[in-house]
């Protein structure tokens, strides 16, 4: 099949794949988020397979600490998919085309944001000729009813009503909302899926999710919204009554949909502070949520990774889910450091399903489930921090007297006894001691103790 696509581009897809083993199939990674993305580069080699790093940038982008890792290696710049996504489809098909007729097999992507994602969603008939995806038991389909919100969650209303908190699906261009239906406020307001400039996030200060307390409010923001989104989702907003009650929980499913692999975490810090991102997390257990998640699996027929978000709602003390995530969460390679390797099994179990391999089982060695290790206490805090949201959330929110260093540090030792950073590691220490220098250039500190803590 002939493409088009420019020579260089040509020439460096020839360069990339002259430089693969052929012992198995690489693993091509996208990278949109550089945190997201450096774990899975730290995954791919943990698990025995090769990457292909595929990237794209755009105006006022990074700094891209990847660039500094060792695992950067095998690299191809597409087209950024915001400015031209028919180009970078074709070019990623190119690629995939290449890989197939040198290989024999189809290679496995794994997208590192929402942007990337929402690129294979909408070119998978052109893509899915030459590359899989974890989520379904043969990696046959890249399963987008399960991203957008409003398909997930009127399944979960269909199938799991105990589950699913009071939802509505709003269109652009085919359906009103009955607001005098609504009796159940506050709610929140979320997109339910992204787009390539992740704009709901970027025009409402980084926010995952508007409140809105009142029928007026709740006019006023959607009609504000619409300008800009096409699908939304009206969601009521679960009260609940500390930290423990919102938990994110990481699941694997097996090619039966079978729960394999469980753990969750505590948001020690989000920031922002209501709907951003968690910066500092606590790797945590969660037994009493294996049941509920199961049901989510079987439901879904998934196989891969997961995340699923519960809330407690301190009204009913039952857990509701609002939240599902099928690409590789922000801070998974936490968990693979701490023996939850989430994203390395569905790289394990996509060769067993092309090459009759046993790498999974291999790995799983005979364990029916694997959670976190029995010495992980809330006495001995393992949390995984993004220590430059933490410095930046410091200086915004001006949460020390005095702005230095050594103060600085103090601080980030209080977090917990065992903490990792999702800049870098110890045998990945280039982009960590990158990200350093630039955010203590920005807010003239002294470098040499934050390097320490890793060093």
């Amino acid at each position: 099949m002939r493409m088009k696509v420019s020579k260089a581009f040509r020439c460096s897809v020839q360069r990339a794949i002259s430089k693969l083993s052929r012992s198995k199939p690489p693993i091509v990674a996208i990278r949109a988020n550089d945190l997201c993305f450096m774990g899975i580069l730290r995954t791919i080699e943990n698990a025995g397979f090769e990457s292909i790093c595929v990237h794209f940038t755009w105006k006022g982008a990074g700094p891209w600490l990847s660039e500094k890792s060792r695992h950067w290696t095998n690299t191809i710049e597409i087209t950024n998919p915001a400015e031209d996504p028919t180009k970078a489809a074709t070019e990623l098909a190119f690629l995939g085309n290449a890989l197939l007729g040198n290989l024999n097999q189809k290679s496995l992507l794994v997208p590192s944001s929402d942007t990337a994602q929402k690129l294979l969603f909408e070119y998978e008939d052109k893509l899915g000729l030459y590359f899989n995806m974890y989520g379904a038991p043969n990696f046959d389909s890249f399963r987008y009813g399960v991203t957008h919100k409003g398909e997930f969650f009127k399944s979960l209303h269909e199938h799991l009503p105990d589950l699913c908190p009071e939802t509505t699906l709003i269109q652009k261009y085919h359906s009103s909302v009955n607001f005098d239906e609504l009796t159940r406020f506050p709610y929140v307001i979320k997109p339910a899926a992204k787009d390539f400039t992740q704009s709901f996030y970027r025009l409402n200060n980084g926010k995952k999710a508007i409140t809105v307390s009142n029928i007026n409010q709740a006019k006023i923001t959607i009609r504000q919204l619409l300008k800009t989104q096409t699908e939304l989702i009206l969601q009521e907003k679960i009260p609940f009554s500390s930290v423990d009650n919102e938990v994110p929980v990481y699941c694997y499913f097996d090619r039966n949909s079978e729960l394999r692999m469980i753990a969750a975490g505590r948001k020690n810090l989000i920031y922002p502070s209501e709907f951003g991102t968690a910066i500092v997390l606590e790797l945590t257990k969660s037994e009493f949520l294996r049941e509920h998640a199961q049901r989510v699996g079987k439901l879904l027929r998934w196989s891969g990774p997961l995340m699923i978000e519960f809330i407690k709602d301190a009204r009913s003390k039952k857990f509701k889910i609002i939240e599902v995530n099928t690409r590789p969460w922000l801070f998974h390679d936490f968990y693979r450091q701490h023996g939850l390797d989430f994203i390395g099994s569905a790289l394990r179990e996509h060769c067993d399903f092309q090459n009759g391999t046993k790498l999974f089982a291999s790995w799983l060695n005979g364990r029916a489930l694997v959670e976190p290790d029995e010495t992980i206490s809330r006495d001995k805090k393992t949390v995984h921090l993004d220590i430059l949201s933490y410095v930046e959330h410091l200086a915004t929110n001006a949460e020390i007297e005095s702005f230095e260093s050594e103060k600085i540090i103090a601080s980030i030792k209080s977090l917990g006894s065992n903490i990792t950073f999702a800049q870098g590691s110890k045998d990945d220490l280039d982009p960590y001691q990158a990200g350093i220098r630039f955010i203590s250039d920005r807010y003239n500190l002294n470098p040499e103790p934050f390097i320490g803590l890793l060093s």
